[in-house]
């Protein structure tokens, strides 16, 4: 475990994990490493919370070889050689991070994905990165692999050849739920999303506006593999899919916010059953709100919320210091809740689940002698009578004999 520390300046690179090592890192700085700042491979899965990865020359994370990082409030920029994120045979989940300025002259300036698995992104900008190919912001390619993008901004960036914002190739299955893809740009086809070969696409409650070399681009795919609902598109969509408009989005921002007058505001789907959103937006407000005042609450286009308040929870009144994580959070079967004890200490440790209501839902480990150290437990999404919890949000509450600490976690699908 990593904590408060600074890695800078290395040759070659930064951070090696390898061969089933899963540490984590915590508040600290991996920047100016000859080399990749983290290179993970060989089933190695970190796990990084508030951590910046910047000016690396050997991009920002590698991944490969079955090493399933974990991205939570991460910052990656101004990395160069392999782009900001670069993942072969790996499945990285992101949540609350940003991308920006980072550069290839390959595929995948922002992040390269490859392989097989479930690679989902929430609460992601990806801004102002560059490809010397293919896919400026994202690039998705081959394998058996599912990309869900939830809550992401992609925007300025740029690739050579296609896929300015995003491109998706041979993926056989690749979601955006309330995605905006503006003002990226390449010199061939695909300035927003390029979708080719064997790919199928779903996008619902988006904004796909002003890229350069066509808004959504489909090539060699058969036709018909790109499917579009409830969304923004300029120039219109005529494929698949239904309830879309075409009308200037009317930002207020250069991050894309919407202004009271746009007419993206309340006009995603009234039903959201089924998506996987979280219930706050990039900007951290309720994900659905009245914006437009008629009394009804419906998701807007896009990555923000128009007039919602800030989310938030009554959680218990505990020390705010926790030193409990969880991954994946979000997470939709099962969670892996891991915790760090001080070395040499010896006491009771209990593990409970509650919900919002403050109800004890499970209890994992009841008065539990525990050492010092790392420790991981899995919760299967289950209360203690084996059944499983809805959605929504819940807490992991670790006691021992000298404090009480909380982590809040999330909970998608049934």
């Amino acid at each position: 475990r990593l904590v408060n520390v600074t890695v800078v300046g290395n040759n070659p690179g930064g951070i090696w994990c390898s061969y089933d090592s899963d540490p984590i890192i915590e508040n600290s700085n991996i920047t100016d490493n000859i080399g990749a700042g983290i290179c993970c491979t060989y089933s190695s899965s970190p796990s990084l919370y508030y951590v910046t990865i910047s000016g690396n020359s050997g991009g920002g994370i590698t991944c490969s070889n079955n090493s399933n990082i974990i991205l939570e409030n991460v910052k990656i920029c101004d990395n160069s050689v392999w782009g900001g994120i670069y993942s072969d045979g790996s499945t990285p989940t992101l949540t609350n991070v940003t991308i920006i300025g980072n550069s290839t002259d390959e595929c995948g300036g922002g992040i390269s994905l490859g392989g097989g698995g479930v690679v989902t992104l929430r609460n992601v900008k990806i801004i102002g990165n560059t490809s010397g190919y293919d896919g400026g912001g994202i690039y998705a390619a081959y394998g058996d692999q599912v990309v869900m993008l939830i809550n992401v901004l992609v925007a300025n960036n740029y690739a050579w050849n296609s896929g300015g914002g995003i491109n998706i190739i041979d993926v056989p299955f690749f979601m955006a739920e309330n995605v905006t893809v503006c003002d990226n740009s390449t010199d061939g086809l695909g300035g927003g999303i390029m979708c080719q070969l064997e790919s199928d696409a779903v996008i619902k409650n988006s904004i796909v506006w002003n890229n350069s070399g066509g808004e959504i681009v489909e090539y060699w795919t058969g036709g018909d593999a790109v499917a579009v609902y409830y969304s923004d598109v300029r120039g219109g969509w005529s494929g698949p899919g239904s309830h879309n408009i075409n009308s200037d989005p009317l930002f207020s921002d250069d991050d894309y916010r919407l202004s009271e007058d746009s007419p993206c505001i309340d006009t995603g789907s009234a039903d959201t059953t089924g998506l996987h959103l979280p219930p706050w937006d990039l900007d951290g407000n309720v994900r659905i709100w009245d914006g437009n005042g008629d009394g009804v609450a419906v998701i807007d286009m896009g990555v923000y919320e128009y007039g919602a308040p800030v989310y938030s929870v009554n959680e218990p009144e505990i020390p705010e210091q926790s030193t409990i994580h969880n991954y994946p959070n979000p997470f939709t079967t099962s969670t892996t809740i891991s915790f760090y004890r001080t070395p040499n200490i010896h006491e009771e440790a209990q593990i409970e689940i509650y919900n919002l209501k403050g109800q004890k839902i499970k209890t994992l480990t009841d008065n539990q002698i525990m050492k010092g150290g790392n420790h991981e437990i899995m919760w299967d999404g289950t209360n203690s009578r084996n059944k499983r919890v809805g959605s929504g949000i819940y807490f992991i509450k670790l006691r021992t004999e000298k404090s009480i600490n909380v982590k809040k976690i999330v909970k998608f699908g049934l």
